[in-house]
């Protein structure tokens, strides 16, 4: 998965080569602050729980930090990943920054492929996800992120 994952990147990175243009909108769209849910299907710990990304933008390469949590459970995790054509941004969390939770619980590294969908109220990244855990496959769901507008 890593190796796929890894040459995946490496085709991102030419293709952000060969169309600079493109980059730099892509740049001010997917940077920044993205805000929402991350639901998990039944038999996951919760099915509902706050997330969000803080991305940063080189071409087609993206880098920045996740974070989930419910209750007084969460984690900070770095991401790395790339923007596909058709507007989808494919993430995977690698290393985990900080984090809170229960002995009994293990973190689950998710990747997913969310698409950038432009609504009269807002931009949103959505789609699904999936993940591993130390034991295994992770239960998978969806994603909803809200472009936040920076403030003074």
């Amino acid at each position: 998965m890593q190796r796929f994952f890894t040459t995946l990147l490496i085709i991102a990175a030419l293709a952000a080569w060969a169309s600079p243009v493109g980059a730099q909108h892509q740049t001010a769209l997917y940077s920044g602050q993205w805000v929402g849910r991350l639901t998990q299907k039944s038999g996951g710990y919760r099915t509902d729980y706050y997330f969000e990304i803080n991305l940063q933008i080189s071409g087609n390469q993206v880098t920045g930090r996740s974070y989930v949590s419910v209750d007084n459970i969460y984690a900070e995790m770095e991401l790395v990943g790339f923007i596909a054509e058709g507007d989808v941004l494919h993430f995977q969390e690698e290393r985990l920054v900080r984090a809170q939770k229960p002995k009994e619980l293990e973190w689950c590294y998710k990747s997913g492929q969310l698409k950038l969908v432009r609504r009269s109220d807002a931009i949103y990244l959505e789609g699904p996800w999936q993940g591993v855990a130390d034991s295994g496959p992770c239960i998978p769901g969806w994603i909803v992120l809200k472009k936040q507008v920076p403030k003074a």
